[in-house]
């Protein structure tokens, strides 16, 4: 987030995290298999996800007047959007697989998008000490994904978990 305050910086820094988002989950993407549908699952999905997009449309709201133009608006919505995306696709790979490489992935993900949540409530409420937060968590994150690439990959499900 260097030089976060020239438009131009922002929003290039902005969607490039996005595109790391994305990739993240079209990595995982093409592994998750659709099985059978467990409802209850879906109910608990759908609530936190609600949920999650509630908050995020509280802080977009409070930041809103704050951003330079409507591309940045668009970003900045879209890169919220993208996290919690991210998050959703980590839990069902995690779910699926339940094994060490993929809670490794879902560790990484959540600790990434927390880390940049403090990021943004740190520059846009002005809320210094979350900083001190934020870095820790992001090293924490890239803990993690050293994990996730030097472990072997899943070869089988959880299936105590389906069942």
């Amino acid at each position: 987030m260097m030089d976060y305050e020239h438009p131009i910086c922002n929003k290039l820094t902005s969607l490039i995290s996005i595109s790391g988002y994305w990739f993240l989950i079209y990595h995982v993407i093409k592994k998750v298999e659709i099985g059978k549908f467990n409802y209850r699952l879906i109910i608990i999905y759908m609530l936190l996800i609600i949920i999650n997009f509630y908050g995020w449309y509280l802080i977009f709201d409070s930041i809103y007047y704050l951003l330079d133009d409507d591309f940045q608006k668009l970003i900045i919505f879209a890169y919220g959007t993208t996290i919690i995306t991210a998050c959703v696709v980590a839990a069902n790979y995690n779910y699926k697989y339940g094994l060490g490489r993929s809670i490794y992935f879902a560790f990484f993900v959540f600790a990434f998008a927390i880390s940049d949540f403090c990021a943004v409530l740190a520059y846009y409420f002005k809320f210094d000490m979350l900083y001190n937060l934020d870095r820790p968590i992001y090293l924490f994150a890239l803990c993690f994904i050293v994990l996730y690439v030097s472990t072997k990959p899943d070869t089988n499900k959880n299936y105590w978990i389906e069942e």
